[in-house]
């Protein structure tokens, strides 16, 4: 006979986790947007790459060993207290920074500490999506508990979704302009303290909550190995790979606006401290723009990755006006900022969005050969948009001219 569960108890355990988690990645989001304007650009970008590119082996290799070994809690905490040591970390490289930053090298005893706390923090990173998507899931599996109809799942598992939306995004916004408000006195090292309390508060709070109901917190070791190998069967599937190119734009493109756009352009403009304003616009077009693409989601994923493209175009063009030209010359300098930060989320999120959807969905396709050129096609040309971005150059626009006249044929037809 099956036990009942407290739902009440269930939806306030997510609840807290989302406020957790909100505040702790949030935190660290804010540092990876001021690394290359509090370090030098260099340096900064350097950091950033580390976090990036071990977040790699850490979904790939960590996430799974340790949420079987650690349970799903378990996986959260280490991801939140790694993210705690790279935000203090942080700190302490600010603390030992020395004279011109601009001259800055990044082989200082500052710059490869924000290196090694990026690599901590990249590991975290891989690590901790994964945990929360375990998390979530089982939630919302024990929210369901007791009824057979697939429907009723699907509505306990969209009001979890909204729940948890509702507060990671809205501590991301909170805080970036918390921190932005807090620099515009001049009080730099005094945000990031500030960020690194709160971080470590939410990393005790979470640690001493109740775990979810029946939740086993470590599976045995024959389990655990036959996770490892279902994760590594997932390999060889073409539709992994094809879509691979999309992560790949959505890395030149983060790149560029938190390492040479923030540095070089915006906080010439607008300021250092207006920084986390402009993230927080880029946070809440998200928010809205979410909302419009779930509408037009249900009539296929042709169209919202259309839109997708097409905020991407809106960011080549601000992109190449800002390129080579001195922007202090421009009267319309702060208003193109402005735009691009209206466009960045809103065309990235779509992207990665929709290729997260057909990478887990896709096998339940009628025609799935036609799915994965669709999304082969659009992941090609989001790769291409980061080679555009990257390269500035001839090759960048021929390599991008040609995915489009591949991706046209193939999305129209889906599109109707």
């Amino acid at each position: 006979m099956e036990t009942l569960v407290d739902k009440d108890a269930v939806e306030g355990n997510l609840r807290l986790m989302a406020n957790c988690f909100g505040v702790v990645h949030g935190g660290v989001g804010v540092l990876l947007v001021y690394a290359t304007s509090l370090f030098s650009e260099r340096c900064g970008s350097m950091g950033n790459g580390f976090f990036f590119a071990m977040t790699l082996p850490g979904s790939l290799l960590l996430a799974v060993p340790l949420l079987s070994l650690l349970g799903r809690k378990g996986c959260l905490l280490y991801s939140f207290c790694s993210y705690v040591v790279y935000a203090i970390l942080f700190c302490v490289a600010r603390a030992m920074q020395h004279g011109d930053q601009e001259h800055e090298r990044c082989d200082q005893a500052g710059p490869v500490l924000l290196c090694i706390g990026s690599s901590l923090a990249g590991l975290a990173a891989g690590v901790m999506w994964t945990g929360q998507g375990s998390y979530f899931a089982y939630a919302a599996k024990l929210l369901s508990t007791g009824s057979d109809d697939e429907a009723h799942r699907q509505q306990a598992t969209s009001w979890l979704a909204g729940v948890f939306a509702v507060r990671y995004l809205g501590w991301e916004l909170s805080l970036k302009l918390f921190v932005s408000l807090v620099q515009y006195f001049g009080q730099v090292n005094l945000s990031i303290i500030a960020l690194i309390a709160m971080a470590t508060l939410a990393t005790v709070v979470f640690a001493a909550c109740d775990n979810l109901p029946k939740e086993v917190q470590k599976d045995p070791p024959g389990q655990m190995l036959g996770k490892l190998r279902s994760a590594l069967a997932l390999w060889p599937d073409a539709t992994i790979w094809l879509l691979s190119p999309t992560n790949l734009a959505f890395g030149f493109g983060s790149a560029y606006m938190n390492g040479y756009f923030n540095s070089e352009i915006a906080a010439k403009i607008v300021g250092v401290d207006t920084i986390g304003a402009l993230a927080s616009v880029t946070v809440v077009t998200a928010a809205m723009a979410s909302m419009g693409y779930s509408f037009l989601a249900k009539r296929g994923k042709a169209l919202p990755l259309a839109l997708g493209s097409l905020a991407g175009t809106h960011r080549h063009s601000n992109f190449r006006w800002m390129k080579g030209s001195s922007m202090k010359s421009q009267p319309c300098g702060q208003t193109r900022i402005l735009l691009l930060a209206f466009g960045w989320k809103p065309g990235r999120d779509e992207h990665v969005g929709m290729a997260r959807q057909s990478a887990t969905h896709v096998k339940d396709e009628p025609n799935r050969t036609q799915q994965v050129l669709l999304f082969q096609a659009f992941a090609a040309e989001s790769c291409a948009e980061g080679a555009h971005e990257s390269w500035d150059s001839k090759y960048g626009k021929r390599v991008r001219a040609s995915a489009e006249t591949v991706a046209v044929p193939l999305v129209v037809p889906s599109a109707v």
